[in-house]
């Protein structure tokens, strides 16, 4: 008993110091791993774009310490050098020399298993300088609209990147610009969507821009003359009308109400008199639809004609179509008066 525990606190340091040096005897045991690691392509000329797809790992079998594989796994980075790059297709070998190797003189590469050559495509960097317009989504607040075209600021961008790629623009549109609501003109910062083509880069990224809204409202325009064709021997009773038109404020300030008035062609009516109601039809346009006929000129002649097949409204004339010319874009017919006419037209 005596002998066992004289001089323990050595043997106890001894014990420690034994089972350190067989840990760390361990842990520095030079292991060889399969692995994949990152690639990363370094020193493009500044004259080439890179093209397609590469790459994003390398498999290699390498040799180095446990514990330096267990505390940093992932130092290993394969650099592919591209600073001999030109325009087309190239393979770039990986070899063992290309990927970094942690700071022991002992770890190494022994071999890149998959892929060892990477195929890399380039492309000539050119500018050009294209137009930019914006793009709009949603509407405005019930009782607006947008007036005119929205515009950026700049309206125009440079574009850099594969010249196969510039070749094939012309123009480039911004990010949408959400109108949900506005009540008043906008400014937005917007970016340049280049996401349609690979590798194109915008300068500037982003641009302003600017949306004019204005508040819709009605305008009466009042005994707008009607202009006829032919206009011998015929005419279209009353001659003036009332007209009620809908548009952007800026848009009605801008009609010239003098130059407003109603078109129609009446040369497919025949002679007499015909008694036509109306309404309002598309683009701006107003639609006559014929009720009853004069046999004559003369007043109290009136003859009502029966329905015939092909002609329901029973009248013997053509339905006529007439057009309020010289209102502004943007701006629409809503309402006219008077909704009921006689077209007069004479013999030969």
């Amino acid at each position: 008993m005596i002998r066992v525990t004289r001089n323990l606190g050595i043997k106890v340091v001894a014990f420690l110091i034994t089972g350190v040096l067989c840990l760390n005897a361990e842990t520095e045991r030079m292991v060889e791993v399969e692995t994949d690691v990152p690639v990363t392509y370094i020193n493009l000329p500044d004259s080439l774009v890179r093209m397609g797809p590469a790459p994003e790992k390398v498999r290699v079998r390498t040799i180095f310490n446990r514990r330096f594989w267990q505390s940093r796994p992932d130092y290993l980075v394969a650099e592919i050098d591209l600073s001999r790059a030109r325009r087309g297709t190239q393979r770039f070998a990986v070899t063992p020399n290309a990927v970094r190797i942690p700071p022991d003189r002992k770890a190494r590469v022994v071999d890149v298993l998959d892929p060892f050559r990477i195929p890399l495509t380039f492309d000539r960097k050119v500018r050009a300088r294209v137009p930019v317009a914006p793009t709009l989504e949603k509407e405005p607040a019930a009782g607006f609209v947008v007036y005119g075209t929205p515009v950026t600021e700049p309206d125009r961008v440079m574009l850099i990147g594969p010249e196969s790629v510039l070749e094939g623009i012309d123009r480039v549109e911004t990010l949408p610009v959400d109108l949900s609501g506005a009540e008043a003109d906008i400014r937005f910062l917007s970016v340049v969507d280049v996401s349609p083509w690979e590798q194109v880069q915008s300068d500037p990224a982003q641009v302003e821009v600017l949306v004019d809204l204005e508040r819709i409202e009605d305008r009466i325009l009042l005994k707008r003359p009607v202009r006829t064709a032919p206009r011998y021997r015929v005419s279209l009773e009353p001659d003036s009308l009332d007209l009620v038109v809908r548009g952007p404020t800026a848009a009605l300030e801008r009609i010239r109400e003098s130059v407003v008035r109603l078109y129609i062609d009446l040369s497919k009516v025949s002679d007499g008199a015909h008694v036509y109601l109306s309404e309002i039809a598309e683009g701006n346009g107003i639609r006559f639809y014929p009720r009853q006929v004069r046999s004559g000129m003369g007043e109290g002649d009136t003859l009502a004609v029966p329905p015939e097949e092909g002609d329901p409204a029973g009248s013997g004339s053509p339905e006529l179509l007439g057009e309020v010319q010289n209102l502004p874009d943007l701006v629409v017919l809503v309402d006219f008066s008077p909704k009921i006419f006689t077209v007069r037209r004479g013999g030969s």
